[in-house]
This record gives structure tokens, C-alpha cells and sequence, in this order.
């Protein structure tokens, strides 16, 4: 190599050397939270280091796994016990800074993550893995004010983060007159009103096929609208939607979830088990049917806001005389 060639690679290796390093748009420094179900699953410290870039520590559950719950991020099996992982920065970018995540004692162990770190609003980041840019981001908020792991997570539940999402409104009205329309008792047409249930169980299959059934209270709604179907397949649609609305988190969604299994199994010819379908047939007593009481205890009917045994057998002593013709 010439003189004026070695010159030459002493220019660029010093104009690698001491070129600009991409920033961030926003300091990421500080504290961030991975919060669901207002539990803190997993807690980000961070502050400059030396080089300019970020150093800190991740506390989050020994064990846990992310997963999708109805298109939102969840997490499973979570472990009461907490570890801490040191973090260290592996590059800065205009979009975010590259991060490493590791065991202190272990840092080049099969342990070791990698992720990028995003603002993506005020007081708002995300964890993404690079590379993996369809996998879903974890999302950080800044805490207020409580800055530790939940210390009650519980390995058997699954825990979503699940944004606010608007109910429909048409799926609302519809709603509405499903429950009007049974309003009227003896005066009530039900060949009309069979005519109308199945209309509305229509528009709402076209409603969940053009995605917008999506709150708990869409689901909850759906599962009444389906409940006053006319066949099994009906029934088992209702159910699945009223289980689907108890795990977005309403909690009054159990006792529908509870009413559509009974009325799915009575319709396949099955013994009932929660004990919340009547048959009414004219000239007959009123009675619960086909009814195994012993399946499952009155803590399941108690949690699920159906009845008990005993208190089943004081509300039916309303229904003790003949149904009219």
C-alpha cells in the first residue's frame, strides 16, 4: 500500500470513527412499566451510560409467556417469583434504541434477548424484537406512581392487555328490541317474533363477518340475540360469544355463558347442569327437565350468577302450578 493509499484509509477510519450517532426523537431514560389488568408484568429502568446510550435493569416474572387473546396482547402463567435482567444499549437509531437483555451473571447465555425500544408517543414506547416486525410490540407506559412486578400474578390465568374499543351501535339497537320484543307476555306474536330473532341473528353474522363485533358488551349482546335461536348450532354460537365476553372482562357475561351451555345441551337431547332453562309445556307443570344437579357444585352456579340448588327449589315453587293452555 502506497503512502497516499494509507493517508487515504486513515481519513475514512477517522470519519467512521467520529461520524454522528443517530439519536432518538425522545429520551427514553427512565422508568417504563408493561402494565395489563392494572398488574406491572414487567418494569424498565434506564439511565445514560458513559457512551451516550442507555444501561439500566428489567424486572419482570421468572417464567410467563405472550400470547393473543381476541387480537390483544396477553400474558400466561406468570410466576410470582421475580428476576432481574441487566439491559445495556447495542446501537442508537432515529427509530429507537437497540437494546440487549440479559442474565448478569450468564450474559452471553441462551437467556440473552435482544429488542428495539420506540417512543411512540408521550410518555408512551414499545419493545419490539428486530427483524420480526409482524410479531406484536410490547407496550410501555411511563408508571404512576406504583414502580414494582405485581406480586400477586397468578401462573393459571392469562392476563390481556386489551385496549378501550367502541361498542356498535346498530348491534346496541338490535339488542334493545330483542329484549323489548319480550316484553309483552301473553300478548306477545311469537311466530312475528321468531320472524324478527332470526333477522337479527343475520345482520349480526354479517356484523361479526365485517369485523365489527368486537367489545365485551358486542359479545354479551350477541350471545342474548343467538340464545333466541331456534337450533343447537345457535345455541353453541351463543355460548362461545358469552364466553368470549366474560374473558374480555364482563363479569355479568358468566350468567349468559352459564343459560346458552344449558340450552345447547337440552337441545342435543343432554342433561342440563347449571339448572337455568324452564320448560313450559300448556297443561303441564312447569319444570327444569332433563337436570344433572351433581355435575357441578353451587360454587360454579354461585360465581357464574346462577342460583342455587336450594334456591332453585324456592323459585319453582312459583312455577308449581299447570302452565295455561
Amino acid at each position: 500500500m502506497t503512502a497516499l493509499q494509507r493517508l487515504a484509509a486513515l481519513l475514512v477510519a477517522l470519519v467512521v470513527a467520529f461520524a454522528p450517532v443517530a439519536a432518538p426523537a425522545q429520551d427514553l431514560s427512565g422508568d417504563w412499566v408493561f402494565n395489563v389488568e392494572g398488574r406491572n408484568i414487567m418494569v424498565l429502568r434506564l439511565a445514560a451510560d458513559d457512551a451516550g446510550g442507555l444501561e439500566g435493569t428489567l424486572a419482570r416474572p421468572e417464567r410467563f409467556s405472550m400470547t393473543l387473546s381476541g387480537g390483544a396482547l396477553g400474558v400466561v402463567g406468570a410466576t410470582p417469583q421475580v428476576v432481574e435482567r441487566r439491559v445495556e444499549t447495542v446501537a442508537m437509531a432515529s427509530d429507537g434504541v437497540h437494546i440487549a437483555v440479559f442474565d448478569p451473571a450468564a450474559p452471553e447465555a441462551d437467556t440473552r434477548r435482544e429488542y428495539r425500544l420506540q417512543a411512540v408517543g408521550e410518555d408512551r414506547a414499545e419493545l419490539r424484537v428486530p427483524g420480526a416486525e409482524d410479531a406484536p410490540s410490547i407496550p410501555l407506559i411511563r408508571p404512576r406512581p406504583a414502580l414494582a412486578v405485581a406480586p400477586d400474578l397468578d401462573p393459571t390465568r392469562t392476563y390481556v392487555d386489551r385496549p378501550d374499543v367502541a361498542s356498535d351501535e346498530e348491534l346496541a339497537e338490535m339488542f334493545e328490541a330483542d329484549q323489548v320484543g319480550r316484553t309483552g307476555g301473553a300478548a306477545i306474536d311469537w311466530s312475528v317474533l321468531a320472524a324478527e330473532d332470526r333477522a337479527r341473528r343475520e345482520r349480526v353474522r354479517e356484523l361479526m363477518a365485517e369485523g365489527r363485533v368486537n367489545s365485551a358488551d358486542d359479545y354479551w349482546r350477541a350471545a342474548f340475540i343467538f340464545q333466541h335461536g331456534d337450533r343447537p348450532e345457535d345455541y353453541l354460537l351463543a355460548h362461545a360469544l358469552a364466553v368470549t365476553s366474560a374473558g374480555m372482562g364482563k363479569g355479568e357475561a358468566t350468567w349468559i355463558a352459564a343459560a346458552t351451555l344449558d340450552r345447547y345441551l337440552q337441545a342435543i337431547g343432554q342433561s342440563q347442569v347449571y339448572g337455568t332453562q324452564y320448560q313450559m309445556a300448556p297443561g303441564q307443570p312447569v319444570s327444569q327437565g332433563d337436570y344433572d344437579r351433581d355435575l357441578i357444585p353451587d360454587s360454579v352456579r354461585l360465581a357464574s350468577g346462577v342460583p342455587t340448588l336450594d334456591q332453585q327449589a324456592e323459585h319453582g315453587k312459583q312455577f308449581e302450578e299447570p302452565a295455561a293452555e
